[in-house]
């Protein structure tokens, strides 16, 4: 399983990109809607910023500061970087059963929350969106086949989507703002 991880770590540094050019519609050649996958959210902010700049949770939004007060100092928070950003959350997107809920469409929601029980970071709340970037690994792209086929499993995504994601953070270290 390290094996696929380290795969999985590689093809989602390579999808990097700014929150704001992920928002346009042209990028929805890259990543379309109903995928499913893992994705992960960057931030070229200090902890500090984090942590002042947050505005109180109103609803079911990540707690962000008191996580980053909570957490800031602890040695097994992930510090990978990239381009002046580093990883501050993780998470799957995608569906069981229907479409209407795909990778694409979980980010979004990451970037605005909206919803009483939408539990997300919601960005634009609390950040300059400039300030913010994605990346993922996208179960449905034929580019990824071959990492996929080694999971061996009829249902890949429904199966192991949620152990990939643990399992990147105990070999990565948990991303600061991942609630569990």
């Amino acid at each position: 399983m390290k094996d696929i991880l380290e795969k999985i770590h590689k093809v989602q540094l390579e999808s990097f990109c700014k929150l704001e050019t992920f928002r346009h519609k042209d990028y929805l050649k890259i990543l379309p809607t109903n995928h499913r996958g893992l994705y992960w959210l960057w931030t070229s902010l200090t902890l500090d910023e984090l942590q002042m700049n947050t505005l109180p949770n109103i609803r079911k939004e990540v707690p962000i500061s008191r996580l980053v007060e909570h957490r800031k100092l602890l040695n097994n928070i992930c510090r990978i970087e990239k381009n002046d950003y580093v990883v501050v959350y993780n998470g799957i997107g995608g569906y069981h059963k229907s479409k209407s809920s795909g990778l694409r469409e979980r980010i979004k929601q990451e970037v605005k929350g909206n919803g009483e029980t939408v539990g997300t970071l919601n960005i634009l709340k609390n950040s300059d969106i400039s300030k913010w970037a994605v990346s993922y690994f996208d179960f449905d792209a034929p580019e990824n086949a071959e990492i996929i086929e080694e999971l061996n499993s009829a249902s890949p995504y429904k199966e192991y989507a949620k152990d990939l994601e643990m399992l990147w953070r105990l070999h990565y270290g948990t991303p600061i703002l991942t609630r569990h």
